[in-house]
């Protein structure tokens, strides 16, 4: 069992640190997803880039979400799929 979760702590941490981090001159570059169903959670992560961007007068738009791990073409498929 997993004892993070992409969802409810690991990218809503990474806008927590890059909110405080920005507010001292740092940017930040991407996050790398490796487990989990990848496109949905790629598809998560930039939807609340846009939201926390939104509501703290923050770009997040050009924050990479980067995948690794169980990449085969059907992933590949779905991710560009949901890229349009």
């Amino acid at each position: 069992m997993d004892s993070y979760s992409t969802k409810e702590s690991g990218v809503k941490n990474f806008l927590l640190v890059s909110l405080v981090l920005g507010d001292l001159g740092y940017s930040p570059l991407s996050i790398r997803l490796d487990s989990g169903d990848l496109a949905e959670l790629s598809i998560f992560a930039k939807k609340l880039f846009k939201e926390v961007g939104d509501k703290f007068d923050r770009d997040f738009s050009h924050v990479k979400v980067v995948a690794s791990n169980d990449i085969n073409e059907k992933t590949i498929r779905k991710l560009i799929g949901n890229n349009h």
